[in-house]
């Protein structure tokens, strides 16, 4: 089995499971901040961390005080967007403390598909790992997080190194 201490960069995918108690429907705090403790090491020994993240859904649906049950568009796309406000805060409160700068990049499938879009994404990720590294020390390194399906995974984790087929 490969080592990952070879590793320049690191994609790590949380799904909504680790971030949110289902029966409260709120946020795991201390499971976050351990995570972020972990990313602030990764940090200091000179990695690139991308959080590609779920749990706007599931943070939203308990906010609105949704069902646990399967829910319509409507009511999935209400939830992702209050729950998207909750997911960006609850990153930056944990980072930040660390030093860490925290941005967010949503993507789509389309956003693989379309040669333009590809490229500009990728040219965004680049950009955004690249720049902090000449404007801050180590430690200080951007992680960022990328909100979508779980298909998307693999999509970012190719980011500039595979083109989409």
């Amino acid at each position: 089995m490969a080592t990952l201490s070879g590793a320049k960069r690191l994609v790590v995918k949380i799904g909504s499971a680790l971030l949110v108690d289902q029966r409260t429907g709120k946020l795991r705090q201390d499971w976050l901040k351990t995570l972020a403790a972990d990313v602030a090491a990764l940090k200091a020994a000179g990695k690139d961390v991308v959080l590609v993240s779920s749990g706007s859904i599931a943070l939203g649906r308990g906010v609105l005080g949704l069902p646990l049950a399967s829910l319509p568009l409507e009511q999935s796309q209400a939830a992702a967007a209050v729950g998207q406000i909750q997911l960006a805060r609850a990153y930056e409160e944990v980072l930040e403390p660390h030093g860490i700068t925290t941005a967010q990049i949503l993507v789509t499938l389309e956003d693989s598909a379309d040669r333009r879009r590809y490229l500009n994404s990728r040219a965004t990720m680049e950009t955004l790992l690249s720049s902090v590294y000449r404007l801050t020390t180590p430690q200080q390194c951007l992680s960022k997080f990328v909100t979508h399906s779980y298909l998307l995974r693999s999509l970012v984790c190719c980011c500039g190194y595979q083109k989409p087929r």
